[in-house]
């Protein structure tokens, strides 16, 4: 009995943490910075919970490129919080790339959709509203920047 209900706490536990990880989602992406830039990637988390994102890695990739950011070991985010990770300062803006974020273990959390970033400016690919995740295209807009901090519907490029 008394293993039955240390398993049952056991999966429960685990249930809440996969719960839990489904709230971190790719927010906003800049691939082309303006001049000096370095390429950054937001996550948000849209849950009721703190996410440990320790060990989990956006990839952001292309047909021959992949660069990829790991967040530090003991990384948390809050709700409703931001996280930004950088890319290198070497690495060169890209026009078009994907961003995929997985967790600690290798398994895929999110997936942008196929980002366009034909010019070194400001505007980022970002989803409207914040953490919005529906799984299409319409998830996601061409807007200014707003580098760790909410996004904005008044800045959407037409």
């Amino acid at each position: 009995m008394r293993n039955s209900i240390m398993l049952c706490i056991m999966v429960s536990l685990a249930a809440l943490t996969g719960l839990a990880m489904a709230d971190v989602v790719i927010n906003e992406v800049e691939l082309n910075p303006p001049a000096n830039g370095i390429m950054w990637v937001e996550l948000y988390n849209s849950g009721q919970e703190n996410v440990s994102v320790g060990g989990w890695k956006v990839v952001l990739m292309d047909e021959a490129w992949q660069g990829p950011m790991t967040v530090p070991e003991g990384t948390m985010i809050s709700p409703s919080g931001f996280l930004v990770l950088e890319g290198l300062d070497t690495w060169v803006g890209h026009i078009n790339a994907t961003a995929i974020l997985y967790d600690q273990n290798g398994s895929e959390i999110d997936r942008s959709r196929a980002l366009l970033d034909e010019r070194a400016s400001t505007f980022t690919w970002g989803r409207l509203p914040d953490g919005k995740d529906t799984d299409t295209n319409r998830d996601w807009a061409n807007m200014l920047g707003s580098k760790g901090k909410p996004n904005g519907a008044g800045s959407v490029r037409t």
